[in-house]
């Protein structure tokens, strides 16, 4: 009796596993390098939204708590391939956090399928920290004068005021990069998050490509680069 309650309070602790069926109809996303990897909702839908999901991998299953969008159109990205160079897959799920006009943010969860635990993922809005990121906007009576600093480089671009569409009064004084996070994952298994600037909620100048690489603190950010 003893044994039999160790092994339950034990097993609230590890991800499920095993041969427990799942309902087909619950899946909000499929990896295509793998149809036996899937996402599920789980409970309930709350205001759009699912608070828990589960992801099934290379045998097991195991429960999230990422509010995961209910509207189809914003459905969870699911990947199944190497992301951190040891030949074995790993399980990367993209899920959009918010969109609308001049908003798309989106968080990326990385997955060990053996363990069905986490990486930690340096965020984006970490990354601008540790590197300095600063910014400038200039205006003058025919363009617009952009700076973007960091790692102590600096990038200037110069761009005519009939390019824009707002009121130059409505310009911030410094580039906003924390309205659009978007994450990639091509064939390589490379690992991309682009950051859209803008200097009013609808007009964008540029983007910051963040390029993550693994090590023993998880994934981190390893280049970023401007693109006007």
């Amino acid at each position: 009796m003893i044994n039999m309650l160790v092994a339950f309070l034990v097993s609230l602790f590890l991800p499920y596993s095993g041969t427990a069926v799942l309902n087909p109809q619950h899946v909000i996303a499929e990896a295509p390098e793998d149809q036996n990897v899937k996402l599920y909702y789980s409970g309930e839908e709350q205001n759009g939204q699912y608070s828990k999901v589960v992801l099934a991998a290379n045998g097991k299953h195991a429960a999230f708590d990422w509010n995961v969008p209910s509207d189809p159109a914003l459905a969870p990205q699911l990947y199944y391939s190497d992301l951190n160079g040891d030949g074995q897959p790993e399980a990367a799920v993209i899920v959009t956090l918010g969109s609308g006009t001049g908003i798309n943010k989106q968080e990326l969860h990385l997955i060990n399928p053996n363990t069905m635990k986490e990486y930690p993922v340096e965020q984006p809005a970490d990354a601008l920290r540790k590197s300095q990121l600063s910014s400038t906007v200039n205006i003058s009576d025919s363009s617009v004068l952009i700076t973007v600093s960091f790692h102590g480089s600096q990038q200037k671009q110069q761009k005519p005021l009939s390019d824009f569409y707002d009121d130059p009064a409505q310009f911030a004084h410094e580039v906003d990069f924390s309205s659009y996070t978007v994450f990639s994952i091509d064939e390589q298994g490379q690992i991309q998050a682009v950051l859209s600037g803008s200097i009013t909620p609808s007009e964008f100048v540029g983007d910051l490509v963040l390029t993550y690489k693994y090590s023993q603190d998880g994934f981190t950010m390893d280049h970023m680069e401007y693109k006007p």
